[in-house]
């Protein structure tokens, strides 16, 4: 039996409370003893000094009217013999003579409260620190003079730097004593209670090593131990053998079912009848954003706060005929950031039927919904797109046709809209096709990367919108190391920069620079090319930064359509920078105009 054993909660509860009582006893003996002798030999110290202060009186009076000096020397012999200080004071407060100071520099004595109070012909007591010697003193202040008249004030005092070093030694023996006592009744009672948690010590540490998974532990027994204690260690081990076997069986349902819990992609939380959270998985934690130690256990009210939620979960627990409650909510996450939901709730029941929690199951809805609503969007995009040129090419074909052939200078001008119309047209479909082509071609990794010079790429890019950028005297600068290099797939960069260079001389005023430059930086995730076209134009409104990539997504619908772009172009870049295993990006300012960054991969 190790010496630790003795601590557990039965010794413990016998042998400590014993010494405390002990201790109780002890502490108030002391204390009232302490009490009683303190105020004892106050009494004797405060007598003493009345006596000295008599005797002291008597022996200075008569030197009054010797002199000053006299009277001092006389003062501080008095005080040197008797340990004591000594001072007298005239009814107007000035000291006469004072065995430890000198009384020509000493203040007025008038309103000290010992002395205020003998002149008014009663002796005084008080504690209180000495201005004069810089010490706390016990004060004893008697009036001297006839019946009816105060002649002096005499006033004796020790430090109570002496008085408590006599009280100190008092205390030390009592609590010399007292531990003597405590020691012995502490060794009675380690015995007494020993004696009586031993034989239940090894019941309860078999216990403890069952809990923990020891079913092969037995309980044992002394000699001398009673029979009703060995007839419980036979039914503890019969104990230790059931558990052994059910635990072994409840062990592998619980990991099979946990194995399928975690391997979820949907949240699942089940609750008991007190509302408090009884188990979730990773899904469900990750989709309210709470930790799953800190969650088992707690009020789902109080860890998840989504009133829709706690409806639910009311509806789910009542008992009725077992169906299914499906619901959809909406949760929050971060600022402004919501998820959508699908739940769907039921009651758990045990055993016999009875009702004992409820069990929700939630789908994240929002990348489904996101999903539609972009593919929504992007139908209603396309058709809006595909239906003005038609309606154009319709239109004036059917004019055509009702006689507007028999003019030829109409007739020239209807089929230059039909022709850049149709140009349209083609350029939609041909922006579709290269889009879908690079989605296409990234996701079987059919896109070839190879390092290259970057500046090549840049110069034929710039020669390619050089043309209309001169038409708008729009001046395109480039910026870029000869041997700065990436990884690329040099047709569909060429295509990219192309796309962003004449998209900035597009949304840029006459007469105003185009820059576009190139260069090695440190980015979130490493080393990147960073190749960025830079325009003064208008801006883009920082509410419309984050769907800029998007496809047909256009700032200004009519300004887009006047300058002739298909709406695709940012989007086909954007694509391409993933193919390149990097990202497109825009920074802008209303009124500062605009920067698109393509981050590439550095060559190694």
């Amino acid at each position: 039996m190790s010496k630790s054993s003795y601590r557990k909660p039965l010794f413990r509860k016998i042998f400590v409370s014993t010494v405390v009582l002990v201790v109780g006893m002890l502490a108030g003996f002391s204390f009232y003893s302490a009490s009683v002798f303190r105020e004892t030999y106050t009494q004797q110290v405060e007598q003493g000094l009345r006596a000295r202060a008599s005797l002291a009186a008597e022996d200075l009076l008569p030197l009054l009217a010797s002199g000053s000096a006299a009277l001092q020397a006389r003062c501080q012999a008095l005080g040197r013999s008797a340990t004591t200080r000594f001072t007298l004071i005239r009814p107007d407060g000035v000291v006469l003579c004072d065995s430890e100071g000198e009384p020509a520099k000493m203040e007025n004595h008038r309103r000290r409260p010992e002395v205020a109070q003998a002149l008014r012909g009663e002796p005084s007591v008080a504690h209180r620190h000495s201005d004069s010697v810089h010490q706390d003193f016990l004060y004893v202040a008697i009036p001297i003079g006839a019946p009816g008249r105060i002649d002096a004030v005499m006033r004796a005092a020790i430090s109570l730097g002496a008085f408590e070093s006599a009280l100190s030694g008092y205390y030390g023996k009592t609590a010399l004593a007292a531990l003597l006592l405590l020691v012995l009744a502490a060794g009675v009672a380690w015995r007494v209670s020993r004696g009586i948690s031993q034989p239940l010590e090894r019941m309860r540490e078999h216990a403890e090593r069952v809990a923990e998974g020891d079913f092969e532990s037995r309980a044992r027994l002394g000699r001398g131990d009673a029979l009703e204690l060995e007839r419980l260690a036979r039914a503890m081990n019969r104990i230790a053998i059931q558990l052994d076997q059910r635990i072994r069986t409840v062990t592998e349902q619980n990991a099979a079912l946990e194995a399928v819990f975690l391997s979820m992609i949907e949240g699942v939380i089940a609750v008991n009848v007190e509302g408090e959270i009884i188990h979730l998985n990773e899904a469900a934690c990750s989709l309210f954003g709470v930790s799953r130690e800190a969650a088992l256990g707690r009020p789902v009210r109080e860890t998840i706060r989504l009133a829709d939620l706690h409806a639910l979960i009311e509806l789910a627990s009542d008992p009725g005929d077992g169906r299914v409650i499906e619901r959809e909510l909406v949760v929050r996450t971060g600022v402004g950031g919501e998820r959508l939901v699908q739940a769907h709730g039921t009651a758990l029941r045990g055993a016999q039927g009875s009702r004992i929690g409820a069990l929700l199951v939630f789908n994240d809805l929002t990348r489904l919904r996101e999903l539609e609503s972009h593919r929504r969007e992007f139908v209603s995009n396309v058709s809006h797109e595909l239906r003005t040129p038609l309606t154009s090419i319709q239109g004036f074909v059917e004019t055509l046709l009702d006689g507007g052939k028999r003019e030829p200078g109409e007739v020239a001008r209807f089929l230059e809209i039909i022709r850049r119309q149709a140009g349209r047209l083609h350029a939609i479909v041909e922006d579709l096709l290269n889009l879908s082509r690079i989605e296409a071609d990234a996701e079987r990794d059919e896109i070839p990367l190879a390092a290259g010079l970057v500046r090549p790429i840049l110069v034929a890019a710039v020669e390619v919108c050089a043309p209309r950028a001169q038409e708008k005297g729009i001046s395109l600068e480039l910026e870029c190391a000869e041997g700065l290099k990436a990884l690329m797939n040099a047709p569909l960069l060429e295509q990219a920069v192309i796309n962003l260079v004449d998209n900035a001389v597009k949304y840029t005023e006459s007469q105003r620079p185009v820059r576009i430059t190139a260069r090695e930086a440190r980015g979130a995730e490493g080393p990147r090319v960073m190749v960025a076209v830079r325009d003064e134009g208008a801006g883009i409104p920082r509410e419309h930064l984050p769907r800029i990539f998007e496809r047909f997504y256009r700032v200004d619908k009519a300004r887009s359509r006047k300058v002739g772009g298909t709406g695709l172009g940012l989007s086909i870049v954007k694509h391409i920078a993933l193919a390149h295993q990097g990202a497109a990006r825009v920074e802008s300012e209303v009124g500062q105009g605009s920067t698109f960054i393509l981050e590439l991969q550095p060559s190694s």
